[in-house]
């Protein structure tokens, strides 16, 4: 390996590391200055992080005008253990399409009528669709890292048929290039990236209620509003 490929691996596993470190830091203020929680007197080794105490991991829901949905979400589906930490794509997943799927916002997915939808996992939404056609999978990613066996997890997730739509915010870059080699080399017809960014500034700018509005622009703030 040549130095200056060594050189540019090193620059870009520093990138990762700065960008996530930012995150951290900004969902740790997001904890202690929006959420009001602040246990680092406790002396946990998680308690100045960006995690919440286990009685309010709820919090990690955006609980603005779609609060009663939302925690109802939260008492009957398979919510992740971890899902008080505010990293979790799970919480992500539900903040981000909820709201969507309550209102029967659909353009994003291609217009598709949506009849049910199921939580799988730690971050994936499963949509039923028209009867006659397969169904969607949404896979959302926030902070995690791509691995070799995610290829996988696409070929599991598309082999009856099924399209995915692989959701993750714009400063994930290293990400965006991943899956875009992939979907040129083998996934032109399965798989489409959505970028978080583009489906919050979507509503944020059209015509929509002022109740929709209100929960993206938290969803931004905690979320997007970070560099």
């Amino acid at each position: 390996m040549s130095i200056l490929l060594r050189a540019l691996i090193f620059f870009e596993a520093q990138m990762i590391i700065n960008i996530i470190d930012k995150v951290i830091k900004h969902l740790e203020e997001y904890k202690i200055n929006t959420l009001k929680i602040n246990d680092s007197e406790k002396g946990r080794a998680d308690s100045c992080v960006c995690i919440l105490p286990e009685r309010k991991s709820f919090m990690n829901l955006i609980l603005k005008g779609y609060c009663h949905t939302m925690l109802d979400i939260y008492e009957s589906a398979n919510i992740s253990p971890q899902f008080g930490d505010l990293r979790s794509r799970q919480a992500m997943a539900l903040n981000l399409f909820v709201p969507l799927i309550e209102e029967r916002i659909t353009h994003f997915l291609g217009g598709q009528k949506i009849e049910n939808w199921t939580l799988n996992g730690e971050s994936e939404i499963s949509l039923q669709i028209d009867r006659r056609k397969k169904g969607i999978f949404i896979d959302v990613i926030y902070l995690d890292e791509l691995n070799q066996n995610y290829q996988t997890k696409i070929d599991e997730t598309t082999k009856d048929g099924s399209f995915m739509y692989i959701v993750f915010p714009k400063f994930r870059h290293q990400v965006t290039s991943l899956v875009e080699n992939l979907i040129r080399d083998t996934y032109t017809d399965k798989v489409s990236i959505l970028y978080v960014d583009d489906i919050v500034n979507g509503i944020l700018s059209g015509n929509y209620s002022k109740k929709l509005k209100e929960h993206y622009t938290e969803f931004r703030r905690k979320y997007l509003e970070i560099f």
